[in-house]
């Protein structure tokens, strides 16, 4: 059975968070792996945006730097994602590693059986929304719309997913909000359509589990069912020094520069 590196990261700052997955992807490309699963938590509340999101028409960025919350391109796609009261994870993988032969998006069917597969233990009910989006205008916020094949509980979005692709490897970004917490950062969005559409359209773990279990009960719990759904077995490790080295340096180049942050190219 395949071995992937599994990482569990404490609470990290947003930037350096970004930068560190974008590392792994890179060491993938460069020397062929390792395929890593790491579950990792935010020192602050933040908000990530996927890669072609325009964030200043999307975000009031002054209030943002107001209240310093920061604003965090990611490498992946998708849409804006509040960050501080989920858990988050990025699985970096051969493309033909799941759902060979499919499109990205069966991807995401396979990640997203595997999360229900593990919240089932705790006695959430979540199922992968199948056929079309769900109605309503194009959201930039990630859980303001659920999309084909997100996993929702009672058709509320639980959990988000977005890719990036660099030749035979996948970033695969995701997050489950663990509470309600996220919404005191609703009144960023510009659209007050799309802050008004998370009352209806999203939901924490928190709403559908009782008890709520632990980061550690749930990391050990998804992790079991990704190494079942994908065949692997998942391996604890840790992240190099060259890594955490390369990943400093990208965060202060890339991650906490403004350019970058609002669409551009870092320099």
């Amino acid at each position: 059975m395949t071995a992937w590196r599994l990482i569990v990261h404490d609470k990290a700052e947003p930037a350096w968070n970004m930068a560190f997955d974008e590392v792994v992807l890179e060491r993938a490309l460069a020397h062929g792996g390792p395929a890593t699963v790491r579950f990792f938590g935010w020192d602050r509340p933040a908000i990530t945006i996927g890669y072609a999101i325009d964030a200043a028409a999307t975000l009031d960025l002054d209030e943002c730097e107001r209240r310093g919350v920061p604003v965090v391109r990611r490498v992946t796609g998708g849409g804006l994602v509040f960050h501080g009261w989920d858990l988050t994870y990025a699985i970096t993988f051969p493309r033909d590693a799941i759902a060979p032969g499919q499109g990205l998006i069966e991807i995401f069917w396979t990640i997203n059986r595997a999360f229900a597969s593990a919240l089932e233990g705790f006695g959430v009910r979540a199922g992968l929304l199948e056929g079309g989006d769900a109605p309503g205008p194009p959201a930039g916020a990630c859980f303001a719309r659920p999309t084909r094949y997100d996993l929702v509980v009672g058709g509320k979005k639980l959990v988000g997913n977005a890719q990036r692709r660099r030749r035979n490897w996948l970033l695969n970004h995701g997050s489950m909000p663990l509470s309600d917490g996220y919404r005191e950062l609703l009144p960023l969005l510009r659209d007050e359509r799309e802050a008004a559409a998370f009352e209806t359209q999203s939901v924490g773990l928190d709403a559908v589990a009782a008890p709520v279990p632990s980061r550690a009960e749930l990391v050990g719990a998804i992790g079991d069912a990704f190494g079942a759904a994908l065949g692997v077995r998942l391996e604890p490790g840790r992240a190099l020094d060259e890594e955490l080295a390369r990943a400093e340096a990208l965060a202060a180049g890339k991650y906490r520069n403004a350019r970058w942050n609002r669409g551009g190219e870092a320099v």
